[in-house]
């Protein structure tokens, strides 16, 4: 569910409404048509469909209103592109400044994800109402389809992947110096990438991240946990100092950009 995803959820999700809101509107036109008349004027198959309107505007005007309602609270939640796309923009300056020592001829080799902190999420493997870290805004304009969802229930015990790891910690979390890992590693390789993580083995061997070196720090909005930014390199190391100093300059800018979107 990422940030550019989001504004086209948004954008999707206005149409959609507009649409459902139409039909709430127009089916309780329908009662006052004769449709003997709407057969003479627009043929069969419109006095038909006018009929239908007319049999289920009992039940089908208060279900497309509903929706319409709902799929308004979903846009809300998605938040304003206009923002996300600040945010993205922010996430490629820091980047950039992490990174402008490195010398990276391509950006995916650096990423900067932002997760946002959330009690309710679409997963089949464990209760939806855990507590979830969503990845909503990915530096850079590729590898921005992202599956990395990780648990950050109450119990801290529980909490998942390097996002999991930094919500629950006081200050920044870095892991450096991690093996490149391919399907022909050992199970000791995983093992090793997996408890240095925060993850388990058969999620790394779904997935072969290329990553080998994270730095993870709680973002806070309004004074509260908002969620996590997460940066991965196929470095075996990131110059943290970069990160906590410029991290220090954009972090509360960043916190009161959330409070809109």
């Amino acid at each position: 569910m990422k940030g550019r995803s989001l504004s086209r959820r948004y954008i999707y999700l206005g149409r959609v409404k507009v649409v459902l809101g139409t039909f709430g509107a127009v089916i309780p036109a329908t009662l006052k048509a004769d449709t003997i008349s709407v057969k003479a004027y627009l043929g069969d198959f419109v006095a038909h469909m006018v009929g239908v309107a007319q049999a289920w505007a009992w039940l089908a005007t208060p279900t497309f209103l509903l929706l319409a309602a709902f799929t308004g609270f979903l846009q809300k939640r998605y938040g304003d592109p206009a923002m996300w796309s600040i945010v993205h923009n922010m996430l490629d300056d820091f980047r950039s400044k992490v990174f402008s020592d490195a010398g990276s001829d391509y950006q995916h080799h650096d990423r900067v994800t932002l997760f946002k902190h959330t009690q309710w999420a679409f997963v089949l493997t464990c209760w939806p109402w855990d507590g979830w870290l969503l990845p909503v805004e990915r530096s850079g304009h590729t590898t921005q389809s992202s599956r990395a969802i990780f648990r950050a229930p109450d119990d801290p015990d529980h909490c998942e992947g390097m996002a999991g790891l930094a919500w629950c910690a006081n200050g920044g979390l870095k892991v450096f110096n991690l093996p490149q890992l391919s399907s022909a590693c050992s199970e000791e390789v995983f093992t090793c990438y997996a408890e240095k993580t925060g993850v388990t083995v058969p999620w790394l061997r779904s997935r072969l991240p290329k990553g080998r070196s994270f730095y993870a720090v709680r973002v806070e909005s309004k004074g509260k946990p908002w969620g996590v930014i997460v940066i991965d390199s196929r470095r075996e190391s990131i110059n943290y100092r970069r990160v906590t100093k410029y991290w220090d300059l954009i972090g509360n800018q960043m916190g009161r950009l959330l409070e809109r979107v």
